[in-house]
């Protein structure tokens, strides 16, 4: 099983968020790449919200997701490859 994530399915993460939250799809992307989560984690529940926080309040917890492949694909999905061109 791949644990990369196509295009199709990150689009589909985005509207599962914006449902989630009762924000437009674009808007829950542009906080997820400009890094303002606080607008959705206002709208999820409490319980969430706070793991969500506790996870990345902590460095090592937060180095452990954002190093997962999974995120990395996310991350490449979200904001491009890197490369210029």
């Amino acid at each position: 099983m791949s644990d990369k994530i196509d295009k199709n399915a990150l689009n589909g993460l985005l509207a599962d968020l914006s449902a989630q939250t009762g924000q437009k799809s674009a808007d829950v992307k542009s906080n997820l790449q400009s890094g303002n989560i606080d607008n959705l984690l206002k709208m999820v529940n409490a319980s969430d919200a706070e793991r969500i926080k506790k996870a990345l309040s902590s460095k090592s917890e937060t180095e452990k997701i954002l190093n997962s492949e999974q995120a990395r694909e996310i991350m490449r999905q979200l904001f491009g490859d890197g490369k210029n061109g």
